[in-house]
């Protein structure tokens, strides 16, 4: 069973654990940063999504999410909605060297990755993924390491209170 408090599972080669107390953006820019200078590993995947066919692949990151947003501001999946009962993933598949994956990063920051070849989304509301090898994972800060993983949604299991449109959370 997996909580997803704000949407973000990010599937990469990075050691578990090794952030620093940086806030939001700079935090995120500099693990992104890491990530393309020192783990920018292909990993093979296979994925089944909702019980269908198994779809198999490389990916340098593999990101399932229920937000648009994560790492301070980043708009990974852009076209994400936390309502509507589906995950929405980001897959980054090769070829990129470490000067377009950084191109590519960077744009995700205002939503302008989706246009690149290499960036695949997918939707779904259940996930099993197999790695070919234990892979680091971070499921909204809290780390896991394993080789296969599934992921699934119980769409409207949980009432959240909002304030209404227009009043803050403070009001």
């Amino acid at each position: 069973f997996f909580y997803i408090r704000k949407g973000a599972m990010l599937f990469n080669d990075g050691e578990p654990g090794e952030l620093r107390a940086e806030p939001g953006t700079m935090l995120y820019l500099q693990s992104g940063i890491d990530q393309l200078l020192h783990h920018m590993d292909l990993r093979r995947y296979t994925a089944v999504l909702d019980g269908g066919e198994p779809v198999c692949g490389e990916s340098y990151l593999f990101a399932v999410q229920i937000g648009q947003t994560y790492g301070g501001g980043f708009r990974i999946c852009p076209d994400a909605a936390p309502d509507d009962g589906l995950f929405d993933i980001c897959i980054a598949h090769p070829p990129l060297t470490r000067f377009s994956g950084t191109f590519i990063f960077l744009m995700a920051k205002d939503a302008h990755h989706t246009r690149f070849k290499q960036i695949e989304f997918r939707r779904a509301a259940s996930i099993d993924l197999r790695f070919d090898a234990p892979l680091p994972v971070q499921i909204d800060g809290e780390a896991l390491v394993a080789d296969s993983y599934h992921i699934s949604i119980a769409p409207r299991a949980l009432r959240v209170v909002v304030p209404r449109q227009g009043e803050s959370a403070r009001s």
